[in-house]
């Protein structure tokens, strides 16, 4: 977290950052009891590079990214974040670029293994939807979630991350906003 956190923030910010991470009430929610903690992880890990402004860094972050969505499917926001991000620091035609990056290197991870391996990805998005229709979102109508999920979300990163975070957004920082 700390390394991410300094190279989108001043370091002060960055070892606050960190610090505020560890203490939050997802640490041990998280790391203890589910294997999202190998998905944040693996999200955190494709962020760092996709972050940057290099094609470099950019082509890195695109193939971890890739490779993460294989693991879930969520994760593909963190290129979105990360083309928005583009967009806010070097205007549109870096999102564009970024975009396109990450597009043309997870068809082609896709791709690879499932002519490797015979992964669907189209059916495993199709499954994924029909267990998750016959699941909680049988439930909860859709409304809910377009309050719940960004509160649930901020709550969980605890008071200190949710006020820090809100600030940033307030001052319109590319990060936040992205």
């Amino acid at each position: 977290t700390y390394a991410l956190a300094r190279e989108l923030l001043p370091e002060r910010g960055a070892r606050l950052a960190g610090l505020l991470m560890a203490l939050s009430p997802q640490a041990p929610m998280f790391g203890v009891t589910t294997p999202d903690t190998v998905y944040l992880t693996l999200g955190l890990l494709a962020a760092w590079p996709l972050a940057g402004g290099s094609r470099r860094a950019w082509l890195l972050g695109a193939m971890l990214l890739a490779v993460a969505s294989l693991f879930a499917w969520s994760l593909l926001a963190i290129g979105a974040w990360a083309a928005t991000l583009a967009w806010r620091r070097h205007g549109l035609r870096s999102a564009i670029e970024l975009s396109a990056i990450c597009g043309t290197v997870l068809l082609a991870v896709h791709g690879a293994f499932a002519a490797l391996t015979g992964f669907d990805p189209i059916g495993t998005v199709r499954a994924t939807e029909e267990v998750y229709r016959l699941g909680v979102a049988s439930v909860r109508p859709y409304w809910y979630w377009l309050f719940g999920s960004p509160v649930g979300f901020l709550l969980v990163l605890g008071i200190p991350i949710t006020w820090l975070a809100l600030r940033e957004l307030a001052r319109g920082t590319p990060e936040a906003v992205a």
